[in-house]
């Protein structure tokens, strides 16, 4: 399995000039799948979710604060992954994606009634 590098922080205040600007780094753009996972208890959500990751062997590779997770899953437990987050609530893919890769790079944000916003 390849691990995908994470993105460096941005450098503190005051430390400009210790190395050439790198281009910015596009998470998303490594991404194969992008869901919108609806739930009535984020924190319980996070709970399951992060036990249906265990289970289906898919690597956990951050987890923001904005309740999304970035995960790698072997495409041959895609499916399972995707009837596990139905039990969790219901989801919505953000990209359209008719096959997946392998290993499928996701990310999923989990969103409550009361966190949604209207366009993007």
């Amino acid at each position: 399995m390849r691990a995908v590098p994470l993105p460096s922080p941005p450098p503190p205040a005051g430390s400009r000039g210790q190395r050439a600007a790198a281009p910015p780094a596009a998470p998303a753009a490594s991404l194969d799948v992008v869901v919108q996972l609806s739930v009535k208890d984020r924190s319980a959500a996070e709970r399951e979710l992060s036990t249906l990751l265990a289970r289906v062997g898919a690597t956990q590779v951050r987890r923001q604060r904005d309740f999304t997770f970035v995960a790698i899953v072997p495409q041959s437990r895609y499916g399972e992954f995707t009837r596990g987050m139905a039990q969790i609530g219901s989801w919505q893919m953000e990209t359209d994606r008719s096959t997946v890769p392998d290993p499928v790079h996701i990310a999923v944000r989990l969103v409550s009634p009361g966190s949604r916003r209207s366009g993007s």
